[in-house]
């Protein structure tokens, strides 16, 4: 028997694949951590989120702010950012976060669980967006030296399975991972 949020009682099951799958992917984002160089310092964070919010038609949150700074500064392979739907953390966060990380040298990919996903994506960070499976066939983890940020928006909608393996991908490429979602996505 186990608890939800609510204190409510459920039974619940699993496969022995779903554990393996699980574990994976929790051991592959603990192996991250502390284990790429910040995008930036946090004096040059600071300054990057400063002229974002400045240029922006519209009025940036606290909330956003630490974000986009957290994403720039940390040294973890794997982050996430937890955003409800329409508090445009694509147009603020996540653009500064790609367009400071090009400005650096790295190389942004945009991915999406779906095409249509991906293409929304790409366009709001001004990329090409393709899908986490496309980049799972089509991109052999060559290693990157840290040059390489993955962006994962609607990443609550992927398998355990297939963000396991993208993590797993992501080490071998000594990429930086954002996973974007949102906890009312799903029920």
């Amino acid at each position: 028997t186990f608890i939800d949020k609510r204190g409510a009682e459920f039974g619940g099951f699993t496969t022995a694949s779903n554990i393996d799958n699980e574990q994976r992917l929790l051991r592959a984002a603990a192996n991250g951590r502390g284990s790429v160089a910040a995008i930036q310092t946090p004096a040059q964070a600071a300054k990057a989120v400063a002229r974002a919010a400045l240029a922006s038609e519209h009025p940036w949150t606290p909330d956003q702010q630490h974000a986009a700074k957290a994403l720039l500064t940390s040294q973890n392979r794997v982050t996430a950012v937890q955003g409800y739907a329409g508090t445009a953390k694509t147009t603020t966060v996540l653009a500064t976060v790609a367009r400071e990380a090009q400005s650096q040298g790295h190389k942004v990919s945009s991915l999406a669980p779906s095409a249509s996903a991906a293409r929304t994506l790409g366009e709001a960070l001004v990329l090409r967006g393709e899908t986490v499976a496309k980049h799972l066939m089509t991109h052999a983890p060559v290693n990157t030296n840290g040059r390489s940020v993955w962006i994962v928006d609607e990443a609550s909608m992927l398998s355990a399975r297939d963000t396991a393996t993208l993590l797993e991908s992501a080490e071998k490429a000594n990429a930086r991972v954002i996973l974007v979602g949102d906890v009312k996505q799903l029920g």
